[in-house]
């Protein structure tokens, strides 16, 4: 039985400097100015000590939805998808796209430029509607991707991770594993600092695959042996993948483990 259609759960995209860059508050006042449009508040905005890690962020934005953290090492920008966008899949990655290339164009009003893209995002194939199979999910993944005897009433968890080079260009991994979302309704008491949650309590909400998908150009500096350049093409070329993911290459590396390396090829090259 095929699977259900899957539904956008996340995406992650993450624009990396070839360099850490040093806090300049005259280059964040343009990239704030330059993204206002996409990401209008300023959540948090603070001059870190010089012995901070560079992957920590001092400062955060945000929109409706969205949320944008600055570091010296990075930009990642984070969106969980809820309504509408969890099924209209190509809506919610026209949204990633979006904010992610107005991203690219604040850093270059502050005169900074990223090396590397990052794409990560999270595809859930859900084992609780009436045309999904009838086995457990874990079970699924071991009698379609995995040669093991392990018992089924006795197997709790599987993943299978793939990982492909796409035109000496980008890295793309399938990472595909079971999840089981539950649903705990308590009482909050006034003054509570903590609340333990037992691994039996709660029911269970959700139950399937979850498909989760990382895209980066980490080769194409590999091959090069240089920094590149990240552009809008780039953005596009990454995303028109993750699409291309999300419709047929992701429902079936799911279904059967099948992989189209010439598919993803083509998606990336006409972005």
């Amino acid at each position: 039985m095929p699977l259900p259609t899957p539904t956008l759960l996340s995406v992650q995209g993450v624009l990396s400097y070839a360099n850490q860059v040093a806090q300049d508050p005259a280059a964040d006042e343009q990239f704030i100015a330059a993204i206002r449009h996409e990401f209008a508040n300023v959540l948090n905005r603070q001059l870190l000590p010089a012995d901070t890690p560079p992957q920590t962020p001092y400062m955060t934005l945000a929109s409706t939805s969205a949320q944008l953290a600055v570091s010296a090492a990075q930009v990642d920008f984070q969106v969980r998808f809820y309504g509408d966008y969890l099924t209209n899949i190509e809506q919610g990655l026209d949204y990633a796209e979006r904010k992610l290339t107005a991203v690219r164009g604040g850093l270059e009003a502050a005169g900074r430029q990223a090396s590397i893209l990052g794409l990560v995002s999270a595809l859930h194939f859900s084992f609780d509607q009436d045309d999904a199979p009838d086995e457990e999910p874990a079970v699924y993944i071991r009698q379609h991707h995995l040669q093991t005897d392990a018992p089924e009433d006795q197997l709790q968890d599987a993943l299978v991770r793939v990982a492909l080079r796409v035109r000496d260009t980008y890295f793309v991994n399938f990472t595909l594993s079971n999840y089981e979302t539950r649903v705990l309704e308590r009482p909050i008491m006034p003054g509570l600092q903590a609340i333990r949650v037992r691994p039996w309590e709660g029911r269970v909400q959700d139950r399937g695959l979850e498909l989760a998908v990382d895209i980066n150009n980490g080769l194409e500096a590999r091959v090069a042996r240089d920094d590149p350049v990240i552009t809008d093409d780039g953005i596009r070329a990454a995303t028109a993948m993750l699409r291309r993911i999300a419709a047929t290459a992701g429902p079936a590396f799911a279904e059967s483990g099948a992989v189209s390396l010439e598919e993803l090829v083509e998606a990336s090259a006409g972005a």
